[in-house]
């Protein structure tokens, strides 16, 4: 699961590798917000994920 939280990441990792200018790409106000509402996002999958995983990992109780 922390390999699909990690990709975002290396995507402006790669194009700074390949000699694009990270800053005027990732500088925009529309970027910043799209940014954070993808950290947002990022936060709350990793977060409901998890949750499922603990419930799914609890032993059945019978009444």
């Amino acid at each position: 699961m922390w390999v699909l939280s990690i990709l975002p990441l290396v995507g402006p990792l790669i194009a700074a590798l390949a000699g694009v200018d990270v800053r005027a790409a990732y500088g925009t106000p529309a970027a910043g917000v799209s940014c954070a509402v993808g950290l947002a996002l990022t936060s709350a999958g990793w977060w409901w994920a998890r949750r499922l995983l603990r419930s799914a990992s609890r032993p059945v109780r019978h009444r």
